[in-house]
């Protein structure tokens, strides 16, 4: 029978075929052999895929050979879930290298022994080879095993050449190059939308990207609009106008669940000559506050949690006091939400405990601003009197040799910069002494504080009755710090080096069915309010003296001041606390960290390979969890340890032995 009804029968019976066609196109369902694992019926809207014939390729890598996790989206595409994500940064090309130059000339010229694929320590950027066959590594072992790319900037060489002197449109261009060659290496197949992407990037903005170097204005700017179009696939469309206005943007890796926000840190960066403070209106890191406070509600209220990431690091040596403390804050408030925060320009593989006591008691000292007070006296764990055990942030940036005056910190690091390019110079070993003096030593775990309301409860009157204040160096709730990570890097500072984070997605087959279920406005709705709210926040014809005396003027008589939405609201009464403190869907569970072994690999000793260098398991300070007293608890044993200390400081210089040869 040739009739119309056997021509559909017919392809009904071809129909299977065609469907076993379309998924063995799908990406990362493959074992070893290249053949589709599929443990659930194809009409199933989660499926799990195991990775069990792949388990000596996993552990080679040192990564955890667990089941993935396939899911429908929204819009009727799947998505495979791995659990990891890969964090990359400072990559640094240059394109002006030449092997076998001179590195007192940063490899431009002359007769010398620059290698090709570049040497650590020596100073010079990195050659465009190393970048690409970087790339080129991770796309062929690892891309099918991470869920998205955190990518934190510096993808242009330094200005440390003057006879080769960087151009704006030598920077533009290169910007491009490399935006392409990522695009290249992480979008998806056969696919015509050039936001679909098998692995999603999230770029953020460097100190080197920009033309001149750590200068980087409020926008809308010349700048701003070409580093959009050079980003385009990796910003959503209805970001656009707040994105030339802010360089920041948030990308929904996991739509619905999960986001990262890439934060514009030159806004905050001591060196970028047009930061003064955060506390005015007219000052970018105002604008930037503003921005992330609106952010992170909106991602509360959809129930969603949070990376932060970013160039430049939060540490004292790199933020202005006020954009500091506010930082802290924000971590502090949206605990709930915010799983961690990952960055790079330090090219030192290390972590730092941000400590929430330290910035509210530096808030209630040395703000007199009004809208200021509501927040510090809500968070109750200062006492009037107590300074026994504390180090100020004003402290803390002394400590790092540090006058937390502008216009002496942006001077004294900005001719750092431009003198040691990509040089580690020779005074890191004694930074991260005084991050061990500083940071570590001083944390508080909290088994030596109050980390149960009942505890409080029931010690009240003892209290009382010896009369004594509660120290706030004997207080940690458990969430007093929140840790934030700076990575090691491409360029050859050090070797060359980045890492791959694990995280829980033990529920996530049935937490993935209320992606469909969710109801809550598109996002173009937000952001097309938010513009109209940065604008009427940071907008005013005033001058910010002239408001300045407004609101005190307002305070003074009685009229009450307006809330200040660069600093956050407290977090709401019986939240729960976020992934980063309490085990969940996307708390970090473990990382990898790769290098390149240079000088084997230049000798011809070894492939371009990368090799893990360690992982968060090794000895001698195996941890078994990433939680955030999990990093306290390392640093209480780095500071007392001198076995652990001294493996830690050869790990953070990326086992090239700096810590020996510049002791």
């Amino acid at each position: 029978m040739v009739s119309s009804n056997g021509r559909s029968l017919g392809w009904l019976l071809l129909l299977p075929v065609f469907m076993a066609l379309i998924y063995l196109k799908s990406p990362g369902n493959y074992d070893s052999n290249h053949k589709p694992i599929i443990t659930q019926s194809s009409s199933s809207p989660v499926k799990i895929i195991d990775n069990s014939a792949r388990a000596e390729e996993y552990e080679s890598l040192g990564l955890t050979n667990s089941p993935s996790i396939e899911i429908e989206l929204p819009n009727n595409m799947r998505k495979t879930i791995h659990g990891r994500f890969l964090h990359i940064t400072d990559m640094h090309p240059d394109f002006f290298y030449k092997e076998s130059t001179s590195i007192g000339t940063a490899c431009h010229s002359g007769h010398g022994n620059a290698s090709f694929y570049g040497d650590a320590m020596m100073g010079c950027d990195s050659p465009y080879a190393l970048v690409k066959e970087t790339l080129d590594w991770i796309e062929a072992n690892l891309k099918d095993k991470i869920d998205f790319v955190i990518w934190t900037g510096d993808n242009v060489r330094h200005d440390n050449d003057r006879a080769y002197p960087r151009t704006e449109d030598q920077i533009f261009d290169v910007n491009e190059n490399i935006s392409s060659l990522m695009t290249l290496k992480f979008k998806g197949e056969d696919s015509l939308d050039p936001r679909a992407f098998q692995v999603p990037l999230v770029p953020s903005l460097g100190n080197n990207d920009v033309y001149p170097h750590n200068l980087f204005a409020l926008g809308p700017t010349l700048q701003s609009r070409l580093l959009y179009r050079t980003w385009s696939s990796y910003i959503p469309q209805d970001q656009a106008h707040v994105f030339e206005k802010t360089a920041c943007f948030l990308s929904e890796v996991i739509p619905g669940k999960l986001a990262v926000l890439s934060i514009n840190t030159l806004y905050l960066f001591k060196s970028n000559p047009l930061v003064d403070n955060c506390d005015k209106k007219k000052q970018p890191g105002y604008t930037l506050f503003v921005w992330l406070g609106y952010t992170l509600k909106e991602l509360r209220r959809r129930g969603m949690k949070v990376w932060l990431s970013g160039h430049v690091p939060p540490v004292p040596k790199n933020f202005d006091i006020t954009c500091y403390r506010k930082y802290i804050l924000w971590l502090y408030e949206y605990r709930d939400i915010i799983i961690g925060g990952v960055y790079g320009h330090m090219n030192l593989d290390h972590f730092v405990p941000l400590d929430a006591v330290a910035a509210y008691q530096s808030l209630k000292k040395d703000t007199p601003m009004p809208g200021f007070q509501d927040l510090v006296s809500a968070f109750q764990e200062l006492d009037e009197d107590d300074e026994d055990g504390y180090i100020s942030l004003t402290e803390l940036y002394s400590a790092f040799g540090i006058d937390d005056s502008h216009g002496a910190a942006a001077a004294k690091l900005s001719s750092e910069l431009h003198a040691l390019g990509a040089s580690p110079g020779s005074n890191k070993v004694s930074y991260m002494d005084t991050v061990n003096d500083i940071f570590y030593s001083s944390v508080i775990s909290s088994s030596q504080g109050v980390s149960q309301e009942s505890d409080k409860k029931n010690n009240k009157k003892d209290k009382k009755k010896k009369n004594k204040k509660k120290k706030k160096k004997e207080y940690n709730d458990g969430t007093r710090y929140s840790v934030i990570h700076v990575a090691g890097s491409v360029i050859p500072t050090f070797n060359p080096a980045f890492r791959v984070w694990e995280y829980n997605v033990t529920n996530f087959a049935e937490e993935a069915a209320n992606i469909h279920t969710a109801s809550f406005e598109p996002w173009d709705d937000f952001f097309y309010g938010l513009e109209r709210k940065i604008d009427a926040i940071v907008g005013s014809e005033e001058d910010e003296y002239t408001q300045e005396y407004l609101e005190i003027f307002s305070l003074r008589n009685g009229f009450g001041a307006k809330s200040d939405k660069s600093l956050p609201p407290k977090m709401p009464s019986g939240t729960g606390l976020g992934p980063a403190f309490v085990p969940q869907t996307f708390t970090p569970t473990k990382f990898s960290q790769f290098y390149l072994d240079l000088e084997a690999v230049n000798s011809g000793k070894k492939e371009f390979r990368y090799e893990v260098e360690y992982t968060s398991e090794s000895e001698p300070y195996s941890m078994k969890s990433l939680l955030a007293n999990d990093w306290v608890e390392l640093a209480r044993e780095l500071a007392k340890k001198k076995k652990a200390w001294n493996t830690y400081l050869h790990r953070t210089f990326v086992s090239t032995n700096y810590e020996e040869i510049r002791a």
